[in-house]
């Protein structure tokens, strides 16, 4: 009950409902005085005018009886009174008085009118009067008139009876009545309506505003209007959408700054168990001679290396995908660019028989770019691709033009990556099949690192794979226009 007396549609249904009696009932007070008193002042017009007929009559000296006749032919009463107060003639509505009667109309209240008013009225002014007539004993509408006789002056006063005219605004005092209560029928089941309205979005909203405040973002509110409604719940949607998505992304945030921290720790821990070992094995003489010596300290200077390619990758990516990486773009030739990043694997190459082949498709226009950061995604990708790539075999790196972009590709002869993984590879820390890294000195921090350089340049990079037919990385850049 207590929440009945809260709703905001009862509310809203009784002040609407409150609003509409009290406009029709003022409506209809003001409606019914109005025309109570225009059909009243039609009647007194019309008497009026009838009235000034029977005051010709009475100037023009016509016989008595001719008064006879044209109150029963009117259905009216007709009075005349001289100056001195006296009735001289009284015909119709069962009150008869034969000419020459005189009787006092003021001792006997006959007209309703006291000596001020029967003056004003000799002297020309015209009156109205509706009430009871004690001399017919009914209620009637009264009109006197002044008259000037050759012989004499008075007043001409024409009543009729009230009870029709009471009746006919009776009528339509019950007409309008019901029309008010017709009206308020219909005006409080539309105010139920419009508070309907109102109010059952308001509820949908409050139910979705609670489940967002227990934690659940996936309602939405189906509500198409075009009003302050509508917009209210286009908004909650899209800020539901939008708290939905940004807790999302704090929660994928969050899973991913603990996996990094453990990745981190996992990298970190097997290089420092191999530099623990090496210098334990050096501490207790366990290394008898130089040449032992000198491998233990080798795999101490590869693990600290390792260490250091781990931390400054960490940093490099951390930097751009913060979008801190402060790089100068300007034009760099790609063709000698490739030339100097092959010829730095061109030992390697020879050691394990691998024909590292070049295939430069025409003239290639230069790319804006960071030439040191392009620089690390060729020698990232060549790196994985000669750890890949089995002895005898070959790797193809590749560029052409592709629609204001410079495409460049490189392939490998290697395992290749299964479809499953090939999203994957760009995740921090991930590393693919061990057939493709026969060394296992991976940080798996390579690919992403990759991919956001590239990314920070404007370009895309993907990759192209199939089990046992090599990986082809691919990449474009923006290429320098005139």
């Amino acid at each position: 009950m207590k929440m009945f007396k809260k709703s905001i549609m009862l509310q809203l249904w009784l002040v609407m409902t409150l609003l509409v009696l009290t406009t029709l009932w003022l409506i209809g007070f003001v409606q019914t005085k109005v025309l109570e008193q225009t059909y009243y002042g039609q009647h007194i017009n019309q008497l009026t005018i009838e009235g000034q007929k029977v005051v010709n009559k009475v100037q023009s000296g016509e016989n008595p009886a001719d008064l006879s006749t044209l109150s029963h032919i009117l259905g009216l009463n007709i009075m005349i009174v001289n100056e001195e107060g006296y009735i001289q003639e009284c015909r119709g509505m069962g009150m008869d008085m034969s000419p020459g009667t005189d009787v006092d109309v003021f001792g006997h209240h006959g007209i309703p009118w006291g000596k001020e008013e029967f003056e004003k009225i000799l002297q020309g002014e015209e009156m109205h009067y509706i009430g009871k007539n004690p001399l017919i004993d009914q209620d009637v509408l009264s009109v006197a008139l002044p008259y000037q006789a050759p012989q004499q002056k008075g007043m001409v006063m024409v009543s009729a009876p009230l009870a029709p005219i009471t009746e006919r605004v009776s009528i339509l005092q019950r007409v309008t009545v019901y029309t008010g209560i017709g009206g308020i029928l219909l005006a409080t089941l539309l105010s139920l309506f419009l508070s309907r309205s109102v109010s059952f979005p308001l509820v949908k909203m409050n139910k979705v505003a609670s489940a967002i405040s227990r934690g659940d973002y996936s309602n939405r509110l189906n509500i198409y209007r075009e009003d302050e409604i509508g917009v209210l719940a286009n908004t909650l949607n899209s800020m539901s959408q939008e708290i939905e998505e940004k807790i999302s992304a704090i929660e994928r945030m969050d899973n991913a700054r603990r996996d990094f921290i453990a990745n981190v720790s996992h990298e970190l821990r097997t290089p420092l168990s191999v530099m623990q070992a090496c210098n334990e094995a050096l501490t207790d003489d366990i290394a008898e001679t130089e040449e032992e010596r000198q491998e233990y300290l080798e795999s101490i200077n590869q693990e600290i290396l390792r260490l250091r390619r781990l931390v400054s990758e960490v940093l490099d990516l951390r930097k751009l995908e913060s979008g801190n990486a402060d790089f100068s773009f300007y034009p760099v030739n790609v063709t000698s660019l490739i030339h100097e990043v092959t010829k730095i694997f061109n030992t390697v190459a020879l050691k394990k028989n691998i024909d590292l082949q070049l295939n430069l498709e025409g003239e290639v226009p230069d790319i804006r770019a960071n030439k040191d950061k392009i620089k690390q995604v060729f020698v990232n990708l060549l790196d994985n691709a000669m750890k890949a790539t089995p002895e005898g075999s070959n790797i193809k790196v590749g560029m052409a033009k592709a629609n204001g972009f410079v495409k460049f590709e490189v392939k490998d002869s290697g395992a290749g990556i299964d479809q499953n993984e090939q999203q994957l590879i760009w995740e921090r820390f991930y590393k693919a099949d061990k057939s493709r890294n026969r060394s296992g000195f991976g940080t798996g921090l390579g690919l992403p690192l990759v991919k956001r350089i590239v990314e920070a340049h404007g370009g895309q990079i993907w990759v192209e794979s199939s089990p046992g037919e090599g990986a082809a990385f691919i990449f474009t850049l923006p290429a320098v226009t005139d």
